[in-house]
């Protein structure tokens, strides 16, 4: 089941789709305008958001990690977490908040219309499938 997530509150705001596997969140998908990987707040509002998120959500997961992608138009940026930690991608503090850059434009070094791009999101699916199967059915 694929399930969006809407902010009632903001009006440009990325769109978030939640993929559940017997009501339980294996995936998350959060889509971006385009040209907002121009723009370091945009990228650090998209990368906060997509954490947040994923946060709420990895405890509620049957799988023993829960991913997501964050894209800007074509680019991806793949994020993973466990129970513990969200690993993927880290991230480089700063001395101060403000000045933390939370979300370079390299972390979006991955687009969907080239083969690797394809090939690694190809990969992800496979996995949660894989995963999936493993926990069978809660019935």
């Amino acid at each position: 089941m694929v399930t969006p997530r809407f902010s009632q509150t903001q009006v440009d705001c990325p769109i978030e789709f939640v993929v559940s596997y017997w009501i339980k969140p294996v995936f998350i998908l959060q889509i971006n305008e385009p040209n907002g990987i121009c723009d370091p707040s945009a990228r650090r509002t998209a990368d906060l958001s997509i954490r947040t998120v994923i946060r709420e959500l990895v405890p509620s997961s049957p799988l023993p990690t829960l991913d997501g992608v964050c894209t800007f138009g074509t680019k991806l940026c793949f994020y993973r977490a466990d129970q513990q930690a969200i690993t993927l991608p880290f991230v480089v503090e700063g001395d101060h908040d403000k000045e933390a850059n939370l979300a370079p434009l390299e972390h979006w070094n991955c687009d969907i219309l080239e083969q690797k791009g394809a090939d690694q999101l190809k990969s992800v699916a496979d996995q949660l499938k894989e995963e999936c199967k493993k926990t069978g059915s809660p019935w």
